[in-house]
């Protein structure tokens, strides 16, 4: 029975020890990808420097090798910088989609942004915020904001849902459709 209980022991923190390399391999793997690319280094280092707009010629290589952290720079760059918008949305998207969370932080305020616009209103954008909104409040928000000018029932049935669950910016906007009479709604101010 003590052989039993030390075999058991033992089996644990191996594979605990393995699951802990796996993990470990994987995290290398990834950071390897964004090391051994010369132009993401590259970019990298100029960034490093303050010179974003010399390192995006770079970034953007590795950003179409399919380096997320050198996709997640540029749109970062691209959208801070006030330039191409749509690149901005284009690399923020494909880091945020492969699962790289600062960029999809990055994401959900760009399109929070441009959610009146056809950058907001997108095919992809929404198809992300809506996979995104059953995780996070904060993407049916924006989700909401981008139907507001072409599906107003759409709009305020999410918006309805979310002031349900006790969002304030939700039940604020929900007030102001009832109050001034937005979104095909009747002006109902009692409401």
């Amino acid at each position: 029975m003590k052989q039993m209980r030390a075999f058991g022991v033992w089996t644990l923190l191996l594979l605990a020890s393995a699951g802990g390399a796996w993990a470990e391999t994987e995290t290398e793997t990834k950071s390897k990808t964004e090391t051994v690319n010369p132009s993401y280094q590259r970019g990298l280092m100029l960034d490093r420097r303050g010179d974003a707009i010399g390192a995006m010629p770079y970034f953007e290589q590795a950003a179409e090798q399919g380096v997320v952290a050198a996709q997640r720079r540029l749109g970062y760059i691209l959208w801070k910088g006030g330039a191409d918008q749509q690149q901005a949305a284009r690399w923020l998207g494909a880091a945020a989609v492969a699962g790289d969370g600062e960029a999809q932080g990055y994401y959900l305020s760009l399109l929070l942004e441009h959610a009146a616009n056809p950058i907001g209103r997108s095919a992809a954008a929404r198809g992300w915020l809506e996979q995104r909104s059953a995780l996070d409040n904060q993407a049916k928000l924006v989700l909401a904001r981008t139907f507001e000018d072409d599906d107003d029932a759409r709009a305020l049935r999410l918006y309805q849902e979310l002031a349900d669950a006790g969002m304030e910016a939700a039940i604020r906007r929900l007030i102001g459709v009832y109050w001034y009479g937005e979104l095909g709604v009747p002006v109902d101010q009692d409401r």
